[in-house]
């Protein structure tokens, strides 16, 4: 994805999406491909969501899914679910895999199953305005998907 002020490209390095490699990294580059830097590091994470603002940070971690303002600090970060140089949240009860903003970058959404989940930056962190006096309780029902489709049936007879 580009970042938000559209000057450089950021991406996730470290093996395929489940498979691959432990370590997985976020990193940038400029417009031209030059210019790489490290923005975070994982042992464990699966999978990076940058909101659209760049201001937060969605990550799977061991399948669980948290979220975490986008340290800024201008050297790699190694971020888990046990971080303690940033606010952590963990927003999925059970697992989450696609995981995505909403355009404001307030909600992220992930999938789990045949579920769309949906959590707000101001139910998981009381620091932030609009936020509610306490931390509720993680969804454990999300919409279902209902998609059905239809599926081939073999014709004819195998001898």
């Amino acid at each position: 994805m580009f970042s938000e002020d559209g000057k450089r490209i950021i991406f996730q390095t470290g093996g395929t999406y489940i498979f691959g490699s432990l370590k997985r990294s976020l990193k940038s580059v400029n417009l031209n491909g030059k210019d790489e830097k490290t923005l975070i590091n994982t042992k464990y994470g699966n999978t990076f969501a940058l909101s659209p603002d760049n201001k937060w940070i969605a990550f799977s971690e061991l399948y669980k899914v948290y979220i975490a303002p986008m340290p800024k600090t201008g050297k790699t970060i190694g971020l888990t679910s046990s971080s303690k140089s940033v606010p952590i949240a963990q927003v999925a009860k059970d697992a989450g895999i696609n995981l995505h903003w909403s355009a404001d970058s307030k909600k992220l959404h992930w999938t789990l199953g045949n579920e769309y989940y949906t959590d707000e930056l101001v139910e998981r962190f009381m620091f932030l305005e609009g936020a509610r006096d306490s931390v509720p309780p993680l969804d454990t029902v999300g919409i279902d998907i209902g998609l059905t489709l239809k599926s081939d049936l073999p014709k004819g007879d195998i001898v």
